[in-house]
């Protein structure tokens, strides 16, 4: 989410601000599970009172968070002075597609910064004092507003996750088979469609809080259910070509152009079935977001299966299956086995879908 971006329009950056930021990074991950490692913070990996954590938790969490900004800043920065220096051309699509998404993670994080800098922190030092001070512990805080706030990012966060998956489905997946993309300026509308409708969201998750008003639960729900246009239309785009790349590969037939496509590919094979795994979680995800639905399948089995369906399925694979081209890009090098690259996605693609419909019915 920086190197293609750069890499697409062709700039320089600062690397030592990069390394930076990297660096941040990893003091904030560092500090973060410090805390769960010494059990100091079995708050289920959440920013969710009345749980409370150790402030390190908080504060390495609100710095993991802030040092992405860094990132955030470098690729927005590179793509406008790109168009100052191209003035009156589009923007590249990888370029586009990352400045969407990272402007969406933007808005989208600032509601747990929020959370974890005016009412986590002081909240959990100003505990942390009086307990070792001996004293009563009289420090409070409002959950409703600091939940409200972690579903602000919560829920968004899964799309900072699956964003960069879409990138590669639309940058990788038509390359590998072969093809090119069946609309340009429909990806375009995706991404941006992405960036209004994917944050603030959240409080779909809050269905079963009472003390927020039923209307703004039922606007929340069909905002969430609009998020799943731009996933057709990629669904739509990608699949269209996919079956141009197959046709000129000389598949023929309503599906026997399947069969035409580079299965021999690692990469392509763990993006395609990155994307197949996505369609029961989308659907499944509709599903959660209902309110009629979501108090049926809340605290099941379903919720774990639906991640391990759409996060350890339709992401991972997906980051998975680019490194098997990232990697040898940087390093000038061959995969040293694409057959057990290959074989390691279907091994994990049946593996989960199995587990995953396993959740899914014990629900």
């Amino acid at each position: 989410m920086l190197y293609l971006p750069v890499r697409d329009l062709g700039m320089r950056i600062n690397t030592k601000f990069a390394w930076g930021t990297y660096i941040v990074m990893t003091l904030g991950l560092v500090l973060t599970a410090a805390a769960l490692l010494l059990n100091d913070a079995t708050v289920l990996y959440t920013l969710y009172p009345p749980m409370m954590g150790t402030p390190l938790f908080y504060i390495g969490a609100s710095i993991f968070v802030a040092a992405s900004w860094g990132v955030l800043a470098q690729v927005v920065y590179t793509w406008l002075q790109w168009k100052r220096q191209n003035p009156g051309r589009v923007t590249p699509l990888v370029a586009h597609m990352s400045v969407a998404t990272w402007l969406m993670w933007f808005i989208a994080s600032l509601g747990l910064v929020a959370e974890a800098l005016l009412f986590l922190v002081p909240w959990s030092v100003q505990t942390w004092l009086q307990t070792r001070a001996g004293g009563p512990v009289t420090a409070t805080i409002d959950p409703l507003i600091a939940r409200t706030l972690f579903w602000w990012t919560g829920h968004a966060i899964v799309y900072f996750w699956l964003l960069p998956a879409y990138i590669a489905w639309y940058a990788f997946l038509p390359r590998h088979a072969g093809g090119r993309l069946a609309s340009e300026p429909l990806t375009r509308l995706a991404f941006v469609l992405f960036l209004l409708n994917g944050v603030g969201v959240g409080l779909h998750h809050q269905f079963a809080n009472p003390n927020i008003d039923n209307t703004w639960k039922i606007i929340h729900m069909f905002l969430t259910f609009l998020v799943a246009i731009p996933s057709l239309l990629t669904a739509f785009s990608v699949a269209a070509a996919l079956e141009d790349a197959a046709r000129a590969r000389g598949g023929g037939g309503v599906v026997g152009w399947i069969r035409r496509l580079p299965w021999e590919n690692p990469v392509f094979v763990g993006i395609t079935l990155s994307m197949i795994s996505f369609i029961p979680g989308g659907a499944g995800g509709i599903v959660n977001a209902s309110q009629a639905f979501a108090p049926v399948v809340h605290n099941t089995a379903w919720i774990p299966g639906h991640f391990h369906i759409t996060v350890g399925t339709a992401t991972t694979m997906t980051f998975m299956a680019v490194s098997f081209w990232l990697i040898p890009h940087l390093l000038g090098k061959p995969l040293p086995s694409p057959r057990l690259a290959r074989w390691s996605q279907w091994v994990w693609f049946w593996g989960m879908i199995l587990f995953a419909v396993g959740m899914h019915w014990q629900a």
